[in-house]
């Protein structure tokens, strides 16, 4: 049972208990309770009217000890014997009202400043039906005032958010998908938290520029459901267009949504914000986020079964000037293959890189952008060590853990509990491990703990924040690494890129600028070169771009002179140019050479 269905099934029973009360109270309590004989004597009318009348005597008794006591030339001591008689009759006075006053008397004429403890008790006994009237109508408020509360809260959260369910159930929903198609959303414990898992069977592509109809059509035509069928329908069209983000951007009239395929941003539809809101939180609900918090970053993630493959929304929110920004990181852990041989390396980088793969020491730099495949040339690396040397203990250290790669020992960086890079890399060292993937080298300790262990018996890999190979050299001297340690242990320096590759079903010669093709001269032959790009389709969303193409370097450092080297920046280099087999720009020309992309690109990517 959900929260808000529990909530309201206990509001039910608590208002049909207080009604049953107050029936009850009404049934078996006499409209003018009297009181309990053992508690109070009796009083009948009889002895009340003769109380009455013993009090009127007393009354004119008092009056007249009064007239007694102002006579004058008393003496003392008959002063005194009308004042014992005074006190007398005030006192039978004080009894015979106190004893009236116990009778059924209204609860606005009774003076709750004079009453002891017996009274009180008198007093609860007489009035325990209006007691416990409201007491009964206390509770029937409260109870309603939580079920009005809760129907405010229903009213401003999106009818799909009833859809979470508790940690400890489980339970399958089902949701009609696009196109007719069918989506299951199915909460399965998971570590003693709720794992969303959305499973829908994958359709076609919808082209790119219908994507504002459909989620128009959807919020005229689903309604309540049109923020669910909407998150379906964008999740399942990333899936399809191989998007590896998913941008929902807040700006100043609208939400934009965007996919980024094959490295460009592509906006795909608007929203209004009230309808954004609504999306944000059914997203919140899959991702198992805090639904209702907006004012803090939250990250999460969202897992899609389709037709066997296991797709991973990493789901990330901030809020922003107008709104909640969220991005998700689409991750396939099927498609994925991580050949080294197909990836489209050039043939003596990759005929290098195995070289030193099977080294048994030494350290394999990579170097790039964000989202130039650093780890997926990495995860690659790993996989074919481990499939061409079996029996290979291997280990990485990564933050965050972006694959499980079979046969490999993962550890994932937890700052907050004291595992951090340099704790982790030290701990690995000691579980005879022979080959380390460090996922970034971002300080001097960790790069001479890594530089250690490249000169005694591990292979160790990773990354480093660095433009180009020489660059790396610089990033890595500046840190405080001394020049003979780092050419000792340093093996060689990868440095790639990714640039848009043509789409072969439309693409077409073409003629580059006059620049580039001078600088292109210098590498191939143009007269030989029949430049092609590509126009766009609706395979390719318009867009001409279809899947990427890697360009690399790669600078080996095992050559004993590169110390002599060192006192000199521009010296060296220069130097570190001149043993590159080929540059970036080189190898992304080759390639265009070939039709696989443009000039253009590769310049882009280069920064020449």
């Amino acid at each position: 049972m959900s929260t808000p269905h529990r909530v309201q099934f206990v509001a039910k029973w608590l208002l049909c208990a207080s009604v049953a009360c107050l029936v009850v109270l009404l049934v078996s309590v006499p409209a003018h309770p009297q009181e309990n004989p053992t508690d109070s004597p009796a009083m009948d009318s009889p002895d009340k009217a003769e109380m009455k009348a013993r009090l009127s005597q007393l009354k004119k008794l008092e009056i007249q000890l009064n007239v007694a006591l102002n006579k004058p030339n008393l003496s003392e001591s008959e002063t005194q014997i009308i004042l014992l008689q005074l006190q007398s009759v005030h006192d039978e006075m004080d009894s015979i009202e106190k004893e009236l006053s116990r009778s059924n008397l209204p609860v606005f004429d009774v003076d709750l400043k004079s009453m002891d403890m017996e009274d009180w008790k008198i007093f609860l006994f007489q009035y325990r039906f209006w007691l416990m009237a409201g007491l009964g109508i206390l509770i029937v408020l409260l109870v309603l005032r939580w079920m009005f509360l809760e129907w405010l809260r229903q009213r401003a959260r999106p009818a799909e958010d009833q859809a979470q369910t508790s940690s400890s159930s489980f339970s399958t929903l089902s949701i009609p998908a696009v196109r007719g198609q069918t989506a299951t959303m199915e909460a399965a414990e998971s570590s003693g938290t709720t794992a969303q898992v959305l499973q829908a069977d994958a359709g076609q592509p919808v082209p790119l520029r219908d994507f504002q109809a459909y989620i128009e059509r959807f919020y005229e035509t689903e309604g309540g459901m049109a923020a669910r069928k909407t998150v379906v329908f964008i999740l399942e069209q990333g899936l399809l267009w191989n998007a590896s983000d998913i941008h929902f951007n807040p700006e100043n009239e609208h939400t934009s949504i965007g996919f980024r395929i094959d490295g460009v941003l592509q906006q795909l539809a608007t929203i209004d914000h009230e309808r954004y809101r609504k999306l944000v939180n059914v997203l919140k609900v899959l991702a198992n986020l805090v639904h209702y918090e907006s004012r803090a970053a939250q990250d999460g993630r969202i897992m899609l079964n389709a037709n066997g493959r296991t797709i991973e929304f990493r789901v990330a929110t901030i809020p922003v000037l107008l709104g909640e920004r969220v991005i998700m990181r689409v991750v396939d852990t099927v498609s994925t293959e991580y050949d080294l041989d197909r990836l489209g390396l050039s043939s003596g980088t990759l005929g290098e890189l195995k070289k030193i793969a099977q080294r048994r020491d030494g350290v394999m730099l990579l170097v790039g952008p964000i989202g130039s495949g650093k780890t997926t040339t990495l995860y690659a690396l790993l996989k074919w060590i481990r499939q061409t040397m079996p029996g290979t203990s291997i280990a990485t250290l990564e933050d965050p853990i972006e694959h499980a790669l079979p046969g490999v020992a993962q550890v994932q960086v937890n700052v907050a509990k004291g595992l951090t890079y340099t704790q982790g890399f030290t701990n690995l060292l000691r579980h005879d491990t022979q080959v380390v993937l460090i996922s970034e080298i971002r300080n001097l300790e960790l790069a001479k703990l890594v530089m250690q262990a490249g000169h005694t018996a591990q292979l160790v890999f990773s990354t480093i924040h660095s433009a180009t190979t020489e660059g790396a050299v610089d990033r890595l001297l500046d840190m405080g690494v001394e020049p003979y340690v780092l050419f000792n242990a340093v093996k060689a320096i990868q440095a790639q890129r990714l640039v848009p590759h043509n789409c072969p079903h439309c693409r077409e010669t073409y003629l580059p600028p006059s620049d580039l093709l001078e600088r292109a001269g210098e590498v191939v032959d143009i007269n030989r070169a029949v430049w092609q790009h590509s126009v766009g389709c609706d395979l390719c969303g318009g867009t001409g771009i279809k899947g990427r193409v890697v360009i690399d370097e790669l600078l080996r450092l095992d050559d004993p002179s590169l110390l002599q080297t060192i006192t000199n920046r521009a010296e060296r280099l220069e130097r570190l140019r001149s043993i590159k087999p080929h540059t970036l720009w080189e190898d992304g020309v080759r390639k265009a050479f070939e039709g696989e992309t443009t000039l253009e690109a590769v310049a882009q990517a280069t920064m020449i």
